[in-house]
Formats: structure tokens, C-alpha cells, sequence
């Protein structure tokens, strides 16, 4: 009996280990929205169909006021904003943004990911996030999670990394020598006004959720505060506080706006604004 409990119990653990070392093999592209071409290595770009399935030698690209959707066989899901390049490294669980804006969805089962861009890697589990990478003098790269946890790490700095929770946001410049502190960020904002989120369903749709309703709840015990009284009024709609528009109202929209920096309090909460980020007016305005 024991021996047969043993057996069970080192199979089990042989699936598992074998399912999360399972690569991306291929993604089909489930959406499409304007002017979306797929780039085979070596050849030239091609416009993409619905329903195409790619490898990961294969890029994808969106033009101007153009989104697409990319659907793994693990239910990993892929949505891309407006002038993203995205591809993946088959055989792999190796993602890549070279320009552009990503909602990346892993499901909890489905063995973690990385995504990469220029100066950062994001390390994911089962997590539901947005990023952003803008090329440029020096460039930036922003995420934002909307549940789960992702540890980013500094490309080239051993040891430099910071864990981001969910509904915290980070931007980081393409030549930093070290990450800032993650800041809170309205979700539920973003919920109602980011094209990709609103795209169609997503899985984790109820965890992110919670993510909403731990933020609300954080107002409402006054662990959010911008100085002045604390209402979902101060500190949801204060003009100043609006984000500029980096790209062009596709994905993350004018009125996506960070919370207001949160004010200490004798036992710090979670969400503690520690400064940093590519900000304006002292860290509360966010250009993404």
C-alpha cells in the first residue's frame, strides 16, 4: 500500500514538473482589429488571417489604431495594442515585446512565463498584466498587474528585482541602473477604459476583481490617501491626476490614471509610495 501511495505520489509530481516545462509551441490569432501582419523569420511581412496559427518563429505586428489577439494552446492569452511587435521563443515559456503595449494573461496551471523587452524580464505565474514598452532616448518600459504577482528584474544587474503585487505599477527607463518602487494603480479604471481589457472576456476576470474590491476597500479604512479628505472622489477624479495619452486612446485611455500617493500611516499598509518611475509633479502623474 505504501509503495502504491509512493508511486502515486512521485507520478504526480512527474505531471506536474512535466506540464509546467511544457513550451509554447504555437498561438493561434483569434482577433483581429485593422492593420495586423504576421512576419516570418528571414521572409516579409505578411497580412495576418483569423483563425493562422503561428510558430515562434514568427513575429506579429499591429499598425496604428490596429489590435490583435493571440490564443495558446495552454489558454495563454495575448492581446496587442496599437504598433506592437510581439513574439515568442517556441518550444519555450520565453515571450518578447519589442515595442508596443501587451495584456498578457497566464492561466494559474499553465507553468509561469517570462516576457521580456529591452532593459527588463518579467518572471509570471498564473498572472494577469499590462505592459508597455516605448523605444526611444532612452525609452521606457511600463507594467501594471492586475492580479497575480510578477517579479521584474533589471537586465544586466544581478540581484536587482522587485516583486509587483496586484494593482501596482511600474515604469522603468531603458538605461536605469536600478528599479524604482512599485506604485498603486486605479484598476478599476483601467477596467473601464483600456481598449484590451474590454477586447472580450477574460478568465481572470473575478480574480482581478478582488483586486478592484481590496483597492476600494483600502479607501474606504483610509489606507489610500492623497493628503486631503479621503473619498473615492479625491482620489479617483482629481483632474490633475489625469495620465497623458501615450498611445493615441488604443489601450491604455486618458482617463487611466494612477491612485494618488498614499499617505503613511503608523502601521504601513500594502501600498506604500516609495517614489521613483518616470513621473511628473512629484510622482502622481504616469504617462502611459
Amino acid at each position: 500500500m505504501k509503495n502504491s501511495i509512493r508511486f502515486i505520489a512521485c507520478a504526480s509530481l512527474f505531471l506536474a514538473a512535466s506540464a509546467f516545462a511544457a513550451g509554447l509551441e504555437q498561438a493561434k490569432v483569434s482577433k483581429i482589429v485593422n492593420q495586423v501582419e504576421v512576419i516570418p523569420a528571414g521572409d516579409q511581412p505578411e497580412p495576418a488571417e483569423l483563425g493562422e496559427v503561428i510558430s515562434g518563429h514568427t513575429g506579429v505586428r499591429t499598425g496604428g489604431n490596429s489590435r490583435a489577439q493571440l490564443t495558446f494552446s495552454d489558454n495563454t492569452l495575448a492581446r496587442l495594442g496599437a504598433n506592437t511587435l510581439f513574439s515568442f521563443q517556441r518550444g519555450t515559456r520565453s515571450l518578447d515585446l519589442e515595442n508596443g503595449t501587451i495584456l498578457l494573461q497566464v492561466p494559474k496551471d499553465a507553468g509561469g512565463a517570462t516576457i521580456h523587452s529591452a532593459p527588463v524580464t518579467a518572471a509570471i505565474t498564473g498572472t494577469t498584466l499590462m505592459m508597455e514598452y516605448s523605444p526611444g532616448n532612452p525609452g521606457t518600459v511600463k507594467l501594471i498587474v492586475l492580479e497575480g504577482t510578477v517579479r521584474l528584474s533589471l537586465k544586466g544587474k544581478l540581484g536587482e528585482s522587485v516583486l509587483l503585487n496586484p494593482g501596482e505599477m511600474i515604469t522603468v527607463a531603458a538605461n536605469a541602473k536600478s528599479l524604482p518602487n512599485p506604485v498603486p494603480v486605479d484598476v478599476k479604471r483601467i477596467l473601464r477604459t483600456s481598449r484590451l481589457v474590454k477586447e472580450g472576456e477574460l478568465e481572470s476576470m473575478g480574480l482581478i476583481m478582488e483586486t478592484v474590491d481590496n483597492q476600494q476597500q483600502m479607501i474606504a479604512d483610509k489606507r489610500l490617501s492623497d493628503g486631503g479628505p479621503v473619498t473615492p472622489e479625491n482620489l479617483l477624479n482629481n483632474p490633475a491626476l489625469i495620465a497623458n495619452d501615450a498611445l493615441n486612446n488604443q489601450n491604455f485611455r486618458r482617463d487611466t490614471v494612477p491612485l494618488p500617493t498614499p499617505a503613511l500611516v503608523a502601521t504601513p499598509p500594502p501600498y506604500i509610495y516609495h517614489g521613483g518611475g518616470s513621473s511628473t509633479n512629484g510622482g502622481t502623474i504616469y504617462n502611459y
